[in-house]
């Protein structure tokens, strides 16, 4: 298995004949962002879209002003403009407040979420906003519980009661009685840190088999053409995940610069940087 087989398995499976051209070559270059979406990683989840909750599927569509909530023993996330990532933990209710592309703001009812903003399609800035609380971030991973948040890594920005708490990697800020302390995570914090990243690096996959799916037929030629099996798509996009490549070598092989190629190297940098993260935590 050659880089020129990488090649085409981590991008060039969407990589378009050079044949194609005029509106097919347009269409097929294209790669428009899925404002939000629903995966559900286990159990019942529900979804109310402004005519009450009903049962929702995974891969549903989202919109603002929806509301999602998980059931007992459920799980999770919500997608939104492919650049931030909110798991939903068993009992937990979102309301999507701001869908904008600049700024995302999210309603937290009830339960725990752990959210991931990744930046990567030009979102600037994630609140997640409880009763009491809101959680500011610009580019990190954090939880938020109804009394808790939690910052697996810096920057995170905490406002409570109009005054604001700025919080390192590895703080929590707690609220007992009225009163909010900063305290250090433990040993379990830092234990559902891991597991959330690895639930994080699931819907970063999702995203990133969702570009293929843009590109259907053309991804069916590029299969068709190159012999490439899914299980050898697997294969080498686990290699890649663990960095056994170099993305940047593997674009510029790319005989096709197109938006989705771009995003599919972006996706997997940030698996390879969270599965890093995950290492290096004890």
């Amino acid at each position: 298995m050659g880089k020129s087989i990488i090649t085409y398995t981590i991008i060039g499976i969407i990589v378009i004949m050079l044949s194609i051209g005029g509106f097919a070559y347009y269409t097929a270059t294209g790669s428009p962002t899925t404002k939000a979406f629903l995966n559900i990683f286990k159990g019942d989840v529900q979804a109310d879209k402004g005519n009450g909750y009903a049962a929702a599927t995974d891969g549903q569509e989202l919109a603002l002003n929806d509301r999602v909530k998980t059931m007992q023993e459920s799980e999770a996330a919500v997608v939104l403009q492919e650049s931030v990532i909110i798991n939903l933990e068993p009992e937990t209710e979102v309301y999507i407040k701001d869908l904008s592309e600049k700024n995302i703001r999210v309603a937290q009812n009830s339960g725990t979420t752990w959210n991931k903003f990744t930046g990567l399609t030009g979102v600037q800035e994630l609140s997640i906003e409880t009763p009491t609380t809101v959680a500011t971030v610009r580019g990190t991973f954090f939880g938020v519980k109804m009394d808790e948040i939690l910052a697996g890594e810096s920057g995170v920005e905490v406002t409570y009661q109009g005054e604001k708490y700025n919080l390192k990697e590895g703080q929590k800020t707690v609220i007992k009685e009225g009163k909010l302390t900063i305290e250090e995570m433990t040993a379990e914090d830092w234990a559902e840190v891991k597991a959330q990243m690895q639930k994080t690096i699931e819907s970063l996959k999702i995203l990133r088999m969702k570009e293929v799916e843009k590109h259907p037929i053309l991804a069916q030629q590029m299969k068709s053409k190159y012999q490439i099996t899914d299980e050898i798509i697997k294969e080498q996009l686990e290699k890649a995940d663990r960095g056994e490549y170099d993305l940047n070598e593997v674009i510029q092989k790319s005989p096709v610069k197109i938006a989705s190629v771009y995003k599919i190297k972006e996706f997997t940098e940030k698996i390879i940087e969270i599965n890093k993260k995950i290492k290096e935590i004890q």
